[in-house]
């Protein structure tokens, strides 16, 4: 049996990767849309990747279970009740994915949000007790997952159902039992996440606040006492990974603007994005762009950790939501493209030289 993670800096998000080394079966949970790092895993050992997990509908990234699902096949396991709108396997309380002679078992954990399941890893050949639990947003190391995303309407609820999926849904697993959470420190999906790559609910239980509480009231109070406001774009991502995100292969290609055309963009209210390196941003860049290149952590994964995070997810979370509009088309700045403002004059500008001084400024906090 293999154990695996892929991290995604910036996110903080975890996927992780379960192999029966005797089958060469692999699942996948909770996969984010850049796959191949994902395929790579499984080919560099000869595995094959069977089944696509879900532990809930994601928020904060873009799922990449029907992109996996497109390149090998595989089915998708997700909750009945998410309500996805793409073909999945439907899963309820107690229902078993098996990965060659290994199987994870859903455990409905609704909270974080009403869907929610964990996933509880079993291995016949060594034991009736589960190994291990995947917990998805249920649990962090110190910290447990916000019950306020789907908005003020239901928090109060959420909330309760947390309480009771920590006091009643899982009550029977014993302490020893090692927690694998979905995201470390750096996620806005819990309130103050720590950095540890694993925990065991012992732990949790017996020093995490959410555990402390007695009374649903009192635990209610508590979960959302100085709750920061979330992302505000986690609504629509909402909507992309329960209606299913566009495949990568039906995206059309990008092609090259001219200056003249972006700065005409512009001027109607694009976007634009610059995936440059930080230096070159820092020196110049055109004014109110929004920056997306080389973004350093000092958080730690092991499997499939890269020193950037995915463009789309950084500005997802930088660029304001009003200006996400059907409408409003962007630009992509590359060290091609800021060459092409240099070397082609701007309509209603002497030179270029001169638009770029006029478009560009120091990096504001807008801008990151």
């Amino acid at each position: 049996m293999i154990v695996d993670r892929v991290f995604t800096p910036g996110l903080a998000q975890v996927a992780y990767l379960i192999a029966d080394e005797s089958t060469g079966d692999v699942a996948v949970i909770d996969p984010r849309r850049d796959v191949q790092v994902y395929l790579d895993w499984a080919a560099e050992r000869n595995f094959r990747i069977s089944a696509i997990l879900e532990t809930h509908v994601h928020a904060d990234f873009v799922s990449g279970a029907v992109e996996l699902h497109r390149v090998t096949g595989a089915p998708i396991f997700a909750s009945a009740l998410g309500n996805q709108e793409f073909d999945y396997e439907p899963l309820r309380d107690g229902s078993r994915v098996p990965v060659g002679r290994l199987v994870l078992e859903a455990r409905w954990t609704p909270g974080h949000t009403p869907e929610h399941v964990a996933f509880l890893l079993f291995d016949p050949d060594s034991s009736d007790a589960p190994q291990a639990m995947f917990s998805g947003d249920l649990i962090f190391a110190g910290e447990v997952g916000r019950p306020d995303l789907l908005g003020e309407a239901h928090t109060g609820q959420l909330a309760l159902q947390l309480f009771e999926t920590l006091t009643q849904r899982i009550a029977d697993l014993p302490d020893e039992l090692l927690v694998y959470p979905g995201h470390t420190a750096g996620s806005a999906c819990g309130r103050k996440i720590g950095d540890a790559a694993t925990t065991t609910l012992g732990e949790e239980r017996a020093g995490t606040y959410a555990w402390q509480f007695t009374d649903a009231k009192a635990f209610v109070e508590g979960i959302m006492d100085e709750m920061p406001a979330p992302p505000p774009y986690y609504p629509r991502m909402k909507v992309v990974n329960r209606v299913g995100p566009a495949l990568l292969a039906d995206l059309p290609e990008g092609t090259a603007l001219s200056a003249e055309r972006v700065s005409s963009a512009i001027a109607d209210g694009a976007v634009v994005i610059d995936a440059r390196q930080e230096q070159s941003f820092d020196r110049a860049h055109i004014r109110g762009s929004f920056y997306a290149g080389s973004v350093p952590t000092s958080s730690r994964g092991s499997v499939g950790e890269r020193p950037t995070i995915g463009r789309s997810s950084w500005c997802s979370m930088t660029m304001p939501t009003s200006r996400h509009s059907s409408r409003s088309c962007a630009a992509l700045v590359s060290t091609r493209g800021w060459t092409s403002w240099r070397v082609v004059s701007i309509p209603g500008s002497p030179a270029a030289e001169t638009s770029i001084a006029s478009k560009c400024s120091p990096r504001q906090s807008s801008s990151r």
